[in-house]
């Protein structure tokens, strides 16, 4: 008895550099992405709201790597920001997760995946919101 077995590229293997970034002012950082598959594929590069990408999808060919360009799009709130998920990259059947972090004034604020649990409650200085707790005085929760 013989058997053939015929394996095909059925979801991209994209190398992400780095996966973390962080946002010290209004200077941008780039972002490098690798298809390290043996097939083209095309990828849509979704920013948090504070955060803008340039471009916002890519066609990579096998082994071609291309860089994206991060900015902060405004000013989200006071202090610092920091999302595990500021850069969601999605290819056919896989999302890849790129950690951004804005920097002001030294002061840093975590601001956890929606759905994370909560295992504090606020401090008399901030306020809880949507994506957590939100600093108002810009001193640490």
């Amino acid at each position: 008895m013989r058997a053939l077995l015929i394996l095909n590229e059925w979801l991209p293997l994209l190398s992400i550099t780095p996966t973390k970034l962080t946002i010290n002012g209004d200077a941008p950082q780039t972002l490098a992405v690798r298809n390290t598959s043996k097939r083209a594929w095309n990828v849509q590069i979704i920013p948090a709201p504070w955060l803008t990408v340039t471009p916002a999808e890519l066609s990579l060919e096998p082994e071609q790597e291309r860089t994206v360009e991060i900015k902060r799009a405004g000013n989200p709130q006071p202090g610092a920001v920091s999302d595990p998920r500021a850069i969601v990259i999605v290819a056919p059947g896989r999302e890849f997760e790129v950690e951004v972090a804005l920097m002001d004034s030294g002061v840093s604020l975590s601001v956890p995946h929606p759905g994370a649990p909560s295992d504090s409650s606020p401090s008399p200085n901030s306020e809880r919101g949507l994506g957590g707790e939100v600093n108002l005085k810009g001193t640490a929760p």
